[in-house]
């Protein structure tokens, strides 16, 4: 998530159903920014579980419609191409490349 608040130009996050103990925690966000690659709004709802040891997150897990995602980012081709394993991929490498890059940095 630091990721993508340093990268987010005109990011909006918006917090719900913030759940935590000792050990583990979940939430609700949207996150509301412009998908750089192609300029385009995207609204994206997602879930997170955390799980904690020792006061630090050791477990980080995001879900949200990838679908939905695609649509809003990629336009009709997110419709068309989102269920194959082409996009799928060209989406996971993409993201995979931007974090080792992001933290390489630090």
């Amino acid at each position: 998530m630091v990721m993508f608040c340093i990268n987010g130009k005109d990011l909006q996050l918006t917090f719900s159903n913030v759940i935590s103990d000792e050990n583990s925690g979940s939430a609700e966000w949207i996150a509301t920014y412009t998908f750089s690659k192609l300029t385009k709004k995207v609204r994206n709802k997602i879930k997170t579980k955390f799980v904690f040891e020792n006061g630090k997150i050791i477990k980080y897990n995001d879900s949200f419609s990838y679908y939905k995602w695609s649509f809003q980012a990629l336009s009709m081709a997110g419709i068309l191409l989102s269920w194959t394993p082409f996009l799928k991929n060209k989406v996971k490498n993409n993201a995979k490349k931007n974090l080792n890059s992001f933290l390489n940095k630090k």
